[in-house]
């Protein structure tokens, strides 16, 4: 018990010492001197021209989609490439905002059952209170590895890391949007193609074995290539996927997902805030945080609940997951809550 307390109370350090690093060396890309940005995103049973068109319902969609300027499009090689404009606020206080204007290119190349992304041509437009004229920079003299980082690689420098900061969160924010709205439509053209799938709420996912479970028309995948979990037919038009990780693309629209927290006899307790999966001795755990309020009013006498994710303002979870609580801490703000996953249901 007594080591349990220890790593809960370390938790928060250790994780602040994970997201500092992923800051520093190689997180600035270069391919033949220019700093590029990518993401590969494998989205099974699509073709290039039906991509395309989902690429254009996020570009015509999204506010910062319908930001961009398309520069150019060539429909033999699936390929759209925008020019794009973003604020990178550093900090704000009341008498002055530190941020500057960002510009960039973004090519989205579609491909069979796929799509690769890539933001690169960035340069930066820097005003400062004490200067009439701003500073101008690009990426490849501002923000890469030899520019950003102290000599010792273990932190950044104060002026330039601040940009490089600000951009890989921006890199990271945009993949996330386009892949998540990518993710959203297939579910929905899904949806639509199979009349027969239940629509009513489903009730607690149960520990049925697997094998004995009934066999409606399955999800297609939707993966990166590094992850290709083997879903399972479940009940109530959902697919059960195995255990452990989500996969990279489940993992993104979780995050910008609306979260519920439910007892296992599925009694609501309220919302929370989706924190992320991770790993603790072998285990795969999902951590969220929730009200003092709500965790008084619930006080679980039991290990297990359940995790619903919505996505919009849609009334039905498109992802369920079913967790053991492994321990809890106290926060000004809340309760963090670590749970061990032990059964993945998505629709």
């Amino acid at each position: 018990m007594r080591i349990w307390c220890w790593i809960l109370l370390a938790l928060p350090t250790l994780l602040q010492a994970q997201v500092d690093s992923i800051y520093l060396a190689g997180a600035v890309p270069e391919v033949e001197g220019k700093v590029v940005f990518s993401r590969e995103v494998t989205l099974s049973a699509i073709e290039p021209q039906t991509l395309m068109q989902k690429v254009d319902q996020w570009a015509e969609t999204s506010k910062q989609g319908s930001a961009l300027r398309e520069l150019f499009r060539d429909e033999e090689k699936g390929q759209i490439a925008w020019g794009g404009e973003a604020t990178l606020v550093f900090n704000r206080s009341t008498f002055y905002v530190d941020e500057t204007d960002m510009s960039y290119r973004l090519v989205i190349t579609c491909k069979d059952n796929g799509c690769e992304m890539l933001i690169t041509g960035i340069r930066y437009l820097y005003h400062l209170a004490f200067k009439n004229d701003p500073e101008r920079y690009t990426a490849e003299a501002w923000i890469t590895d030899r520019e950003a980082l102290h000599r010792s690689g273990q932190k950044l420098n104060h002026l330039n890391g601040k940009f490089r900061i600000a951009t890989i969160d921006y890199a990271d924010q945009l993949f996330d949007e386009i892949e998540g709205s990518l993710a959203k439509q297939l579910l929905a053209t899904h949806a639509a193609e199979t009349p027969n799938a239940s629509v009513a709420e489903p009730q607690a996912p149960v520990t049925t074995p697997v094998a004995d479970k009934a066999d409606p028309t399955p999800l297609p995948a939707v993966t990166t290539p590094a992850e290709q979990p083997q879903p399972t037919a479940s009940e109530g038009g959902y697919t059960e996927l195995a255990p452990g990780a989500l996969p990279t693309t489940v993992a993104r629209l979780a995050a910008q997902s609306r979260v519920m927290i439910l007892t296992e006899t599925g009694e609501p307790v309220g919302q929370v805030a989706w924190k992320g999966t991770g790993s603790l001795f072998g285990r795969t755990i999902c951590t969220v945080d929730l009200s003092k309020a709500d965790y008084e009013a619930w006080k679980p006498a039991g290990s297990s609940y359940l995790l619903h994710f919505f996505a919009d303002e849609e009334e039905q979870p498109w992802l369920i997951i079913r967790c053991e609580k492994q321990g809890e801490t106290a926060e000004e703000s809340g309760i963090t809550m670590i749970g061990e996953i032990k059964q993945i249901q998505m629709r």
